[in-house]
């Protein structure tokens, strides 16, 4: 016996892109008169297979209700009535009209605010903290971050890492408003761990260093705030000092490595043979391990006309605000001057003139490429660099120098070619000159 419908199935349907569906060619009228005598029995089947469908009118949805083996017409969800067939792909629609549809996207939206009222009730129980009032500080709030946020890890209390910037909890949405809070509760704190750190320890003044005064970096949870804000106020910084002087006491005896007599020989013996001939004979030991190639041309040069030259020289005159006296390249003591050698490239090329649009513009050039997100950090460092030694800190010394009276001389040539007697000479005349 003929399974018909497995039959009308295999005619009327076929495999498109890993989907069946209708093939709309043989449901015309054009493919069925031609084909009718062949497949006589299969239509008159389908003409017969429901009472309430014909083969002529409602054939797609005959062979719908044949695949997905729908024996009665689904019932409107609002009045009862035969659902409407709305195609092959989609099938039977939930209503049988506009205006029961209208009726029961209405029921639905009262059921899915039911739904969210009681999410809402459940949520008060199990997690008020959610319905605070987070857009204000009060005391409520930092009480419960820090019962929330803290944990007790073997000795320490320290934060709950899921809970900070990168943590699960933290990038869920439900939690955007603690959040925000937190992130935002001390104007010169950066980070979630750093606000804690000042909740917890009643800080309303973010820290400064003890030496210079300025802002200090923040470590973390457990260390707090450096005492310092940088390597040269560290070593300025008292304790930090008598440590390191009673470390090298009790390791080599002296107070400072380079004085003793055995380290400046290991040292004699990784340098170069140009260097080693002036190791031992220059005024300070350390110059011929730093100095760079174009300070070694200016001593040569210095040398000749002034025998009593020193290198790396510090006087009480050439001194910042705190009191530390900068290193000066070369100091010649018959004349008193005083020679600073800017050859690197974060000197520039002149000294800086906030008058001079050129160099305003320049300035803004570098500042905008620091803040250049595509700019590798790298290459930020080079560029803070020559901003910190061009447009502040070598300010600040010349302003030192003229403030003290200072004869202060500059060498900007970078070119290890065109350091000559003349070059160097001139540049020391013209600042005698103008001081005589």
């Amino acid at each position: 016996m003929i399974n018909f419908d497995k039959q009308a199935i295999d005619i009327f349907y076929f495999n498109k892109n890993g989907n069946i569906s209708i093939n709309p060619s043989h449901t015309s009228k054009r493919w069925i008169n031609k084909h009718y005598n062949e497949f006589c029995d299969l239509f008159t089947y389908l003409d017969n297979k429901y009472d309430d469908l014909s083969f002529e009118n409602n054939l797609c949805e005959i062979l719908y209700r044949i695949k997905n083996n729908i024996l009665e017409v689904p019932k409107c969800k609002i009045c009862g009535k035969p659902a409407k067939f709305i195609s092959s792909k989609d099938g039977y629609s939930k209503t049988c009209s506009q205006s029961c549809m209208a009726h029961l996207e209405h029921n639905d939206k009262i059921k899915n605010n039911f739904y969210e009222i009681r999410t809402i009730n459940r949520l008060k129980i199990r997690r008020p903290e959610l319905f605070y009032d987070w857009t204000k500080i009060s005391k409520e709030n930092d009480e419960w971050i820090l019962e929330n946020f803290l944990r007790f890890n073997q000795k320490n209390i320290c934060p709950d890492t899921n809970k900070l910037e990168n943590g699960l909890w933290s990038k869920n949405p439900i939690n955007k408003n603690i959040v925000n809070y937190i992130k935002n509760r001390f104007n010169n704190s950066s980070s979630i761990e750093e606000n804690l750190y000042w909740l917890y320890n009643n800080l309303t003044q973010r820290p400064v260093c003890k030496v210079c005064g300025n802002y200090v970096k923040f470590h973390n949870f457990i260390n707090g705030y450096n005492n310092t804000c940088s390597h040269s106020c560290k070593n300025l910084y008292p304790p930090t000092r008598e440590k390191l002087i009673n470390t090298n006491l009790k390791k080599f005896g002296v107070k400072f490595p380079l004085e003793s007599k055995e380290i400046k020989d290991k040292c004699y013996k990784t340098l170069s043979k140009r260097i080693q001939e002036n190791y031992y004979n220059s005024p300070k030991s350390e110059i011929t391990v730093y100095s760079s190639k174009g300070e070694h041309i200016i001593f040569d040069i210095l040398k000749k006309h002034y025998p009593d030259v020193l290198q790396y020289y510090r006087d009480k005159r050439y001194r910042n605000k705190t009191g530390y006296c900068w290193e000066c390249d070369f100091y010649i003591p018959s004349i008193d001057v005083f020679i600073e050698y800017q050859g690197f490239v974060s000197h520039g090329n002149h000294p800086f003139n906030e008058n001079d649009e050129n160099d305003i513009k320049r300035l803004k050039y570098l500042y905008d490429r620091f803040n250049n997100e595509n700019i590798k950090d790298s290459s930020k460092g080079i560029i803070a660099s020559e901003i910190n030694c061009w447009a502040k800190n070598d300010i600040i010394k010349r302003t030192v120098a003229k403030k003290n009276n200072l004869r202060y001389v500059e060498l900007f040539e970078k070119n290890l070619n065109k350091i000559t007697d003349d070059y160097v000479m001139n540049a020391i005349n013209k600042v005698l000159n103008e001081n005589a």
